[in-house]
């Protein structure tokens, strides 16, 4: 029953259509005569705006190249490379449950410190595992006890 009107308001959006003009001759559209005479004029207005050339504004052949950019290009030196200092932190994985988190660790904290802290994060991830909240989560957001 709308799929007409529907297809006609959809071609009535493309300048100097005539589905317009059928919109606008039909009671219950709100689209006026003048409204289709100014989207007529419109697109007359769109049709002399193109280039001659054929092609489109800002294409290959009719841009200037800049001066003064770079390049974008690849940079192997970049990839791969050595680091510059040495790792601070490793990886610290956590189990309870089936469930898993990784964290990172920083090498300087001692063993008991970091034993401590897995205790506390376990068991605050016992109470609120029944919520649906991860492990993880309860790991990312009790890391900063840890770096204290």
């Amino acid at each position: 029953m709308f799929e007409e009107p529907l297809a006609l308001a959809k071609a009535a959006g493309t300048p100097g259509s005539t589905s317009a003009e059928t919109l606008s001759e039909v009671e219950s559209s709100n689209v006026t005569p003048e409204a289709v005479t100014k989207g007529k004029q419109f697109a007359k207005a769109l049709i002399k705006a193109k280039p001659a050339a054929g092609g489109k504004p800002g294409s290959k052949g009719s841009a200037k190249k800049k001066t003064g950019t770079s390049a974008s290009r690849s940079r192997p030196s970049n990839q791969h490379g050595t680091r510059s200092g040495p790792k601070t932190k490793r990886d610290y994985n956590l189990q309870a449950d089936n469930e898993a988190a990784t964290v990172p660790v920083l090498d300087s904290i001692d063993q008991d410190l970091l034993d401590s802290w897995v205790e506390l994060v376990i068991g605050r991830y016992e109470v609120v595992k029944s919520a649906g909240i991860s492990l993880q989560t309860v790991a990312d957001n009790m890391l900063h006890r840890l770096e204290a």
